[in-house]
């Protein structure tokens, strides 16, 4: 979920930081949050590329592709690809 500036988000700063919701030393701290949207944007976009990646790596591998092949995909060694994706 991403960190936007609502209530339960003000109410957790609140209570890490000593910082009243309604302050203007809040609202400094906050902004417009365009930079934290896209720092959530972004996290989900890697999240969704990471299960992408162990998706393409599970149907590699149900092809009877090899870790060594896996690997070169990947830019890695077999190994570091077995032990990354070797449970899928």
């Amino acid at each position: 979920m991403p960190f936007l500036p609502d209530v339960r988000n003000a109410r957790l700063l609140h209570r890490h930081r000593g910082v009243c919701p309604t302050s203007p030393r809040h609202l400094a701290l906050v902004g417009d949050a365009s930079h934290l949207r896209d720092i959530a944007k972004a996290r989900q976009a890697r999240d969704a590329a990471v299960e992408r990646l162990a998706a393409a790596v599970a149907a590699a591998r149900e092809a009877g592709d090899s870790w060594t092949m896996i690997g070169i995909a990947l830019g890695t060694s077999k190994q570091n690809a077995f032990r990354k994706y070797g449970g899928t």
